[in-house]
């Protein structure tokens, strides 16, 4: 099993109402083929983060940064078959959409036999400084006979069993780690070879904050099927699992795409 953490303490957006936009902005390219919804200084620029209608919170936000080796560390390729998500506002009086305090758990049956199975666990609080291992985010993995602590921050520490340490080190980052993602996505042009984040692993990572987000929503645990990427038996929650986009104007999906 595995736990992921994204722990920071973000900022509180109040409460507003709809007014107009400013001067500068052309709001209805802002609002992209999202649901119309009038202009809100909280829900402009950086705040769209918070509002179902355009963002997805902490989990879909910072989440998959974590939950990506999490799910790397575990060996799972597959989604999940179980989701179990709790959460809400503990903390933030304010507009938002999201919760800022969320616990969800993700199981990966394998091949349904012993010693196959995964969890994978992502904790979540937006209030707060004090972190495990002194990190805003990362991965503890365990096993049967110990346990490793990973960061995204250059940390690392490797227990045996009954805590006995083995390695702990500080990881020099990479010098230009923007400049080697570029580079990786240049040389993956010209050769066809798969990226280091392919897409696939990306789509993967980023789900798990969906349905972490969905599960939370309607308060109730999720059996997810992994090929089909469908909810047995919750039409309620199915119907979460897309979005309705504006129909008028040229953010209309074209029909040509529907009827094909």
């Amino acid at each position: 099993s595995a736990k992921a953490w994204n722990i920071q303490q973000r900022k509180d957006i109040g409460h507003a109402k709809p007014s107009d936009p400013p001067a500068y902005v052309d709001y209805d390219l802002w609002v992209g083929p999202a649901s119309w919804l009038p202009y809100q200084e909280n829900r402009f620029h950086y705040n769209w983060h918070w509002w179902r209608n355009f963002g997805t919170g902490g989990s879909g936000g910072d989440g998959p940064h974590e939950i990506d080796y999490a799910r790397w560390g575990l060996g799972v390729t597959t989604h999940p078959s179980r989701v179990v998500a709790l959460g809400d506002k503990f903390y933030f009086d304010d507009d938002r959409d999201f919760c800022d305090t969320q616990t969800a758990v993700f199981e990966y049956p394998g091949d349904g036999k012993v010693g196959s199975k995964r969890q994978l666990i992502y904790e979540q609080r937006l209030w707060s400084t004090n972190y495990p291992h002194n990190v805003d985010s990362g991965v503890e993995f365990y096993g049967t006979e110990g346990q490793m602590f990973l960061s995204k921050r250059g940390k690392l520490e490797i227990l045996g069993e009954r805590n006995r340490k083995i390695d702990s080190q500080r990881v020099k980052p990479r010098p230009d780690p923007l400049g080697a993602h570029i580079q990786n996505f240049f040389d993956t042009i010209r050769t066809g070879n798969r990226p280091h984040a392919d897409i696939e692993i990306g789509h993967r990572s980023a789900t798990l904050g969906h349905l972490a987000n969905l599960a939370t929503r309607i308060g109730r645990s999720l059996d997810f099927n992994p090929e089909t990427e469908t909810i047995a038996g919750d039409e309620q929650a199915s119907a979460l699992l897309s979005r309705k986009y504006r129909e008028e104007g040229y953010w209309a999906i074209p029909k040509g795409v529907m009827d094909s």
